[in-house]
């Protein structure tokens, strides 16, 4: 892309807090090399400022051609052909007269004065010119003679509009002509401003004035057929990212149109937004309402969700809606007859939840008889001139049967997904200019794998009359092959003189020429490669009915066991490339020295080649899914590359589940001590700079320039010890500059001084490894965005995190899925059909067994158990069930409320009390039972001491002053005075046979309480 202000850009580094300072739009940085310089107010004093790229004489050309990819220029050209305009398209919003966007400063670009300047609003790169020599070229955009794309309404509203006509319009640079040309309303087009209409169709009014009668074609709401231009056909982006997505017979909603779902729900009084703020919560005046959006949703806003029908609005609406429902039919009864409202399932708390509640509906109800993008391809331009691949078959994806759709976790929830495969090259030389690292990609960072421009890649080819690798197949068969992937490395590098170049050709100097690098004596070394990103985009269209296509109208068997193809089975990475040519090797194939993995997630610990926010259900650790069959770091020598190296197609279950699961260590420490990495160049594990590999021969050693160590990021969370207020906590991170770091040690010299030794902790080094020592009165722990691996520290972020279900715990995604796949089909086996039944069992405690009824004494716990509520044929239990213990006593004290077997109730007023259990099952049915008890004042207590010949009698009643004691073998004790509690008496028994005691209690000759009990002497 191409940087648009001179404002804004960057972000400072706080020595004093060890934190990264964005610099806001009006600041700039006081010095751009030196981030850590701080900030200042931008001295021109202007807001939103264009960047410019140097003056249109020459320089700043050549300086844009170096370093921009698109611009708000060539966006024009190329992403307009489907957006309607306005906004960027029309206006400049530059030079406001303050930080806080306002539309009413904004310029149209008709009238803007860009002076001498070259910026990204005024020039684009050619990539449509039909005279392929001028592909690459940097143009000027004169919007005086190109007009500008204000909003063109009737896109959306005109029956029959001419896309095609008006984007062929758009990429000549006709802006305000296409709107006319794809109105169909001229004969033939003499300039972006300049039309000659059809005067059958554009007519003279009496006084002289154009007018035009499109009231026949035009529709209110739009049709289905204008959003399929730019969304549902083929090889458009729709299409590319989730599959084809409106196919008459196969989506349900075909026949009532994109907007049955698209028209907002506020239809009947629309809440309209015209500010044009970021601020503002209402849609757009011609904003359609969206759907909810996604970790991988580019154009999210905060119109996301707002208005718009979700499945539930129309099939299983709550209250009476306000918006149609065309006569939906509720689908909550079918849902829980094939047992998904049925709380069987766990949410990502590991609480019972059911499908419905863990999985979006298009997860189960996406057709799966249509086919859609499978790659990207980011080594050249397609047919028409866009600078990567993806309108060509054998990049697409059959997608019939199981063939297409894929799961990934969202927010805890499962959504159906098209994993869509962009390759892109990128140089792994990772090392500052002074090391020999070269900004490939002219970023003004050095470090790092950069990404190529693609116009870069581009002008290469088009140089040598090449083309994107997939482009053509090859005699063979094969898509790719190991020589084209060779050829087009050759191009990059060329010579690698770059402007010192004395080669022939327009690029001899190769990807360096481009970017206008002279090195004579290759100082600067490049080392491309490929990279593969796979990104789950949501399907979200053509649903299918359930007697055609829907998972789970079988019952479990549909989804649940071995290669079923919904949570497991293979999935077709390379979607038609897939497959061996006529030589038995791979159609899309390169040599393992080719290719490198996209990056690496979770602390810089485990590699991937999917996107990084492809997390668990949980949402807390990234799941990382390699694709490529082998490739090489720099400690294997080129010479020992193998070929016929592929991207594999991997399981479902590898997009949903990590390979071991683990989760967040959140407890806090007083010391954390890490552990040292693997020795600097002991081989591919080691994190370090390695600057001569072991075995490496000295024309390989360039790959050592793939190890750089500059950006490793530590970050340390610290609280007062003890304090749970998450408020209170603070943080302090660091960023490695160093590019060439071989141990720990120079690591540690690496970093700010004010990190290492602050009044929050210490970090010190010793035996390689890192330890980080909080002050006194406070605590620390990792933050999971430090890069954990390299800095030894990785077993102090995450823990092991099994699996739990019932009496089985699963460490691995191996394990679990085949707990998946091994579960029971039979819906009664989860007790759904089986009513819950609630019993309380019995005989309850009884305090006072003299006393009719079950008496409880008030102050003291009372143990309560109910029977299994939900048991099958063999009285073995089945389902989820609920128990929930409760009394008509508000004051009452409940222990375990919820546990059948451990629940405790005490009582603290006396009177007729209840006790209820209620028992709800997984399916949401209910039952109930209670008893009654009577809560006492707690009565006499009466113990025999056989050795002794004692009697204690405790828990007399208040007040008692005098006592009757009857032995029960017709001897009698008498106290009027010195009674105390407890009470002692000795008496001796004659006979051994069961003996009756009765203690009678008086307050001054008034009877206040009496208890018996039978003992053995």
């Amino acid at each position: 892309m191409a940087r648009a202000y001179k404002d804004g850009a960057g972000a400072s580094y706080d020595g004093t807090t060890n934190q990264f300072v964005t610099v806001p739009f009006g600041s700039v940085l006081v010095d751009s090399t030196n981030p850590g310089a701080g900030q200042q107010a931008n001295p021109t004093g202007k807001f939103f400022e264009i960047f410019s790229f140097g003056a249109d004489s020459g320089a700043g050309q050549a300086a844009y051609k170096q370093k921009v990819d698109n611009s708000n220029a060539g966006v024009m050209r190329d992403c307009a052909e489907c957006h309607v305009g306005g906004g960027m398209n029309e206006y400049a919003y530059a030079n406001m007269p303050s930080a806080a966007y306002d539309p009413a400063s904004r310029t149209s670009l008709r009238s803007f004065d860009f002076g001498t300047a070259v910026t990204a609003w005024n020039y684009f790169i050619d990539i449509f010119n039909p005279d392929v020599s001028k592909r690459g070229d940097v143009v000027k955009q004169d919007y005086a003679q190109t007009g500008v794309l204000e909003m063109d309404c009737l896109m959306c509203h005109q029956t029959g509009y001419d896309w095609a006509a008006r984007k062929e319009a758009v990429r000549k640079g006709e802006f305000d002509a296409s709107r006319a040309v794809g109105a169909k309303l001229v004969n033939s087009v003499a300039s972006g401003t300049q039309v000659f209409y059809n005067y059958t169709t554009v007519k003279t009014n009496a006084s002289g004035k154009l007018y035009v009668d499109l009231s026949a074609s035009l529709n209110s709401k739009p049709a289905s057929s204008n959003c399929s231009s730019c969304h549902q056909s083929q090889y458009n982006v729709d299409w590319k990212k989730r599959g084809e997505q409106w196919l008459e017979g196969q989506e349900v909603h075909y026949s009532l149109g994109c907007m049955a779902c698209h028209q907002r729900k506020d239809v009947a009084n629309p809440q309209v937004g015209t500010s044009g703020l970021v601020t503002e919560t209402k849609l757009g005046l011609c904003d359609p309402a969206k759907g909810g959006a996604s970790d991988f949703d580019a154009m999210w806003n905060k119109l996301d969700t707002v208005a718009f029908k979700h499945c539930t609005d129309c099939h299983e609406p709550t209250g009476t809606p306000t918006w149609p429902t065309y006569g939906a039919p509720n689908s909550a009864s079918m849902h829980a007859a094939k047992g998904l409202t049925a709380k069987i399932a766990y949410d990502k708390n590991g609480a019972p939840a059911s499908h419905m509640d863990i999985m979006d509906c298009t997860a189960c109800h996406i057709s799966k008889e249509f086919d859609g993008g499978a790659m990207v391809d980011g080594t050249g331009a397609d047919a028409e001139g866009r600078v990567a691949l993806h309108d060509e078959p054998q990049v697409a994806r059959d997608m019939a049967g199981t063939a297409g759709n894929a799961l990934y976790w969202n927010n805890g929830k499962l959504y159906g997904a098209n994993l869509l495969t962009s390759s892109f090259l990128r140089d792994m030389n990772g090392m500052d200019a002074a090391n020999g690292g070269l900004d490939a990609n002219n970023d003004g960072r050095n470090a790092g794998m950069d990404t190529l421009l693609q116009t870069h890649i581009n002008d290469l080819n088009n140089a040598a009359g090449a083309k994107a690798v997939t482009m053509e197949q090859n005699a063979d068969g094969s898509w790719v092959n190991e020589t084209e992937m060779t050829s087009l490395y050759a191009r990059v590098n060329g010579d690698n003189l770059g402007t010192a170049s004395t080669g022939t050709g327009t690029y001899p100097g190769g990807l360096k020429q481009l970017l206008g690098v002279s090195d004579p004596t290759n100082t600067y070394k490049l080392i491309p490669k490929m990279s593969f990103l796979m990104v789950p985009f949501k399907a979200s269209h053509n649903i299918a009915p359930i007697k055609k296509m829907a998972w789970g109208k079988g019952g479990c068997t549909d989804c649940h066991g071995a290669n079923k193809g919904f949570y497991n089975g293979a999935y077709p990475i390379l979607g038609n490339m897939s497959g061996v040519d006529t030589t038995g090797k791979n159609k899309f194939r390169f040599y393992s020295n080719q290719v490198t993995t996209f990056t690496k997630v979770n602390g810089l610990a485990d590699t991937t080649d999917s996107h990084p926010s492809v997390v668990t259900k949980k949402g807390d650790r990234t799941v990382p899914v390699t694709l490529l069959t082998r490739f090489d770091g720099p400690y294997v020598n080129n010479t020992a590359a193998a070929d016929n190296q592929t991207l594999r197609n991997i399981d479902r279950s590898e997009v949903i589940y990590e390979a071991n699961f683990q989760t967040r260590d959140t407890a806090w420490y007083t010391t954390i001590a890490g552990s040292a990495p693997a020795a600097v160049c002991s081989g591919p594990t080691s994190p370090f700079f390695c600057a001569t590999p072991t075995g490496v021969p000295a024309q390989d050693a360039v790959k050592s320039k793939a190890t750089s160590t500059k950006g490793w990021l530590i970050k340390v969370e610290v609280r007062p010890a003890g304090d749970t207020n998450v408020g209170h906590i603070t943080f302090r991170s660091a960023q490695l500059g160093k590019d060439n770091a071989t141990s720990m040690a120079e690591v540690l010299a690496a970093l700010p001084a004010s990190f290492t030794t602050n009044s929050d902790f210490t970090v010190t080094e010793a035996g390689g490894a890192l330890t980080i020592t909080a002050a006194a009165g406070k605590e620390i722990r990792i933050s999971p965005q430090t890069d954990s691996a390299p800095l030894g520290l990785k077993g102090k972020v995450y823990k092991a995190d099994p699996i739990v279900r019932g009496a089985n715990s699963y460490a691995t995604r191996d394990a679990y899925v085949g707990y998946l796949n091994a579960l029971s089909t039979n819906v009664s086996d989860y007790g759904i059909g089986i009513a819950p039944q609630a019993v309380i069992n019995t005989p309850l405690a009884d305090d006072d067994a003299a006393q009719m009824g079950v008496q409880w004494a008030t102050g003291a716990d009372h143990a309560v158990t109910a029977a299994l509520a939900q048991v099958d044929a063999g009285n073995n239990p089945v389902g989820t069930v609920t128990y929930t213990w409760s009394t008509n006593d508000a004051a009452a004290v409940i222990t375990n409320a919820n546990s059948r077997t451990d629940a405790k109730v005490k009582f603290t007023t006396t009177g007729s009390k209840t006790v209820t259990l209620t028992v709800v099952d997984e399916e949401g049915k209910t039952a109930s039972t209670y008893v009654t008890v009577n809560a006492i004042v707690p009565p006499v207590s009466i113990a025999w001491d056989h050795a002794l010949r004692k009697a204690t009698f405790s828990n007399l009643p208040s007040g008692t002053n005098q006592v009757k004691v009857y032995w029960g073998d017709g001897g009698t004790t008498t106290l009027t005075s010195g009674v105390t509690d407890p009470l002692t008496l000795n008496h001796t028994y004659t006979t051994t046979t069961q003996k009756i005691i009765k203690i009678y209690c008086f307050n001054s000759g008034v009877q206040v309480g009496y208890m018996q009990a039978t003992i053995t002497p």
